[in-house]
C-alpha cells in the first residue's frame, strides 16, 4: 500500500479493507475483504512491531479463492524490506543447508550417473515441487565451494530421498566430473533447499513435455505429478542414441502410450520432428521443453511462429556448456580501467565475482537477465535464452556467454 503509517490513517477514518496473496507456488490468488482494528501503544516486549508500538486485527467477513492468471510469472528474488527484522529470516534460513549422504549410485545411460540423495540425520527432506533443482555446494577448485544446480528427477511426493542426474560434461566447469570422479556412496554432500524456477501450470487442461539428452530429468518429476493427479499430457524424448535414453523403462512405466522416444543420429529409427508435435497451437495448453541451447530456441521460435502464447511456452535450460574452442579473456571494465583474465573454463561471472566485483545475478543459465551488462567492445558469441537480437547487439549475458576474441570491454 501507500506506506504503513498511511494506512494506519486510512484504517482509521475508513475502516474497511482488502487483501491479497499470491501463492505462486500453486498458482492461485486469495482474497479478503473485512474491517480492520487498530490498537496503539500496545506492550511489545518481544519486538515484534519493530518498535512502533502499533497492531491492527482484521475480521474476515467474506473472502474468494481463484487461480492465477497464467501470464504472471514469478521468481524469488529477496523478502521485503518492509518486514520487520524480527520476522525476516536471515540468509542461511531463506537458503536453508542440507547435508545429504549419497545412499547408492548407478549409471542411467553411459554418460549420466544418478545419485540417491537422503537426509544425514535420517529426518525428511524439505518438500519440492516438480521442475525443481537442488543446488550443490561442491569443492571443485581447492579451498573454495561452489555452486552447481541439478533438477530433481524424483517423486516430488517422495520425501525420503531426492534423486538427481548428472551428465559428465569433459569441457564444463568441473561440477559434473567432479560428482563422476570423486563421489561415492556413504559420501556427504553440503545442499541448498530445492528451488523452482520451471513448474508445472496449475490447471493447465494439457502439457507437452520435450526433452533433449540431460533434459529429461526436470521432466521425469513432472511425469510423476501429471500422473498422480491423472492429468492429460504427453512426452517427447530425443537422444543421439538409444542407449543414451536414459529412464527408459521408468519413463514408459509412468507414461505408456503417452511417451514418444526418438534418436538424432541413429537412421533406423524416428527423429523429433517438432512442427507435427506442435503445428496447432491449443487453448489452456502448455509446453515445457529442456535440453540443449539449440533445442530450447528452435521449440520457441518454432511455436511463436505457430501462434502459441508465450506464457504457453516454458523452458529450462542447464546454462551453455563450454566448448573446446573456447579461450581465456581478458576483460577489461570501463568505469575502473581494471583488468581481469577470464580462463577458457570459467564463465566471465564467476571470474567477476572472484574478484569481488559486485554482478547482480540469479540463475546462471542465461534465462533470468539479471546480470545483462552493456558490451563497449568485443565480438560476443550469445549463449542465452533471454535477450533479443535488437538486445544483443549492444549487452551480454555475463553467466553463459563468451567472445571470439581475446578481449572485452564491459560497462562496468
Amino acid at each position: 500500500g501507500n506506506n504503513m503509517f498511511n494506512t494506519l490513517g486510512n484504517f482509521t477514518s475508513y475502516p474497511h479493507a482488502g487483501l491479497v496473496f499470491f501463492d505462486f507456488d500453486r498458482g492461485k490468488v486469495l482474497q479478503l475483504c473485512g474491517r480492520p482494528e487498530i490498537y496503539s501503544q500496545q506492550a511489545d516486549e518481544p519486538g515484534e512491531s519493530d518498535g512502533t508500538a502499533r497492531f491492527w486485527e482484521f475480521q474476515i467477513e467474506c473472502w474468494r479463492e481463484s487461480n492465477l492468471p497464467i501470464q504472471v510469472k514469478s521468481r524469488f528474488v529477496d523478502y521485503s524490506p518492509f518486514l520487520p527484522r524480527t520476522c525476516k529470516p536471515d540468509s542461511t534460513q531463506a537458503k536453508q543447508t542440507l547435508l545429504l549422504k549419497v545412499a547408492h549410485t548407478w549409471m542411467a545411460s553411459p554418460r549420466i550417473k544418478c545419485f540417491e540423495l537422503v537426509s544425514e540425520n535420517g529426518a525428511p527432506l524439505p518438500p519440492f515441487h516438480a521442475g525443481a533443482h537442488l543446488t550443490l555446494d561442491l569443492p571443485i577448485r581447492q579451498g573454495s565451494l561452489e555452486t552447481r544446480h541439478y533438477s530433481l528427477l524424483s517423486d516430488p511426493a517422495c520425501r525420503t530421498y531426492y534423486r538427481i542426474g548428472v551428465l559428465a560434461e569433459p569441457h564444463g566447469r568441473g561440477g559434473s566430473l567432479y560428482l563422476h570422479q570423486q563421489i561415492r556412496a556413504g559420501d556427504t554432500l553440503r545442499a541448498q533447499t530445492p528451488v523452482n524456477h520451471f513448474q508445472l501450470t496449475p490447471g493447465a487442461r494439457h502439457s507437452i513435455l520435450i526433452a533433449g539428452g540431460i533434459g529429461i530429468t526436470p521432466l521425469l518429476s513432472m511425469l510423476y505429478t501429471l500422473k498422480s493427479e491423472n492429468r492429460s499430457f504427453e512426452l517427447h524424448y530425443s537422444a543421439k542414441q538409444p542407449p543414451d535414453l536414459a529412464f527408459r523403462r521408468e519413463i514408459e512405466k509412468l507414461a505408456g502410450p503417452q511417451a514418444h522416444f526418438y534418436t538424432s543420429q541413429n537412421p533406423s529409427q524416428a527423429s523429433l520432428d517438432l512442427e507435427s508435435i506442435i503445428n496447432t497451437p491449443v487453448a489452456h495448453a502448455h509446453i515445457y521443453v529442456c535440453g540443449p541451447y539449440r533445442l530450447i530456441q528452435t521449440v520457441r521460435m518454432q511455436a511463436s511462429t505457430m501462434g502459441w502464447l508465450p506464457e504457453q511456452i516454458h523452458f529450462e535450460s542447464f546454462g551453455a556448456t563450454n566448448t573446446a574452442s573456447d579461450q581465456a579473456i581478458t576483460v577489461t571494465l570501463a568505469k575502473t580501467g581494471r583488468t581481469i583474465h577470464i580462463p577458457a573454463k570459467r564463465s566471465i561471472l564467476d571470474a567477476l565475482l572472484d574478484e569481488g566485483i559486485a554482478v547482480p545475478h540469479e540463475c546462471k543459465r542465461g534465462e533470468c537477465s539479471l546480470c545483462v551488462t552493456r558490451v563497449l567492445k568485443g565480438n560476443v558469441q550469445h549463449r542465452d535464452l533471454c535477450l533479443n537480437p535488437d538486445e544483443q547487439k549492444n549487452a551480454m549475458c555475463l553467466c553463459v556467454s563468451r567472445t571470439s576474441t581475446p578481449y572485452l570491454t564491459l560497462d562496468l
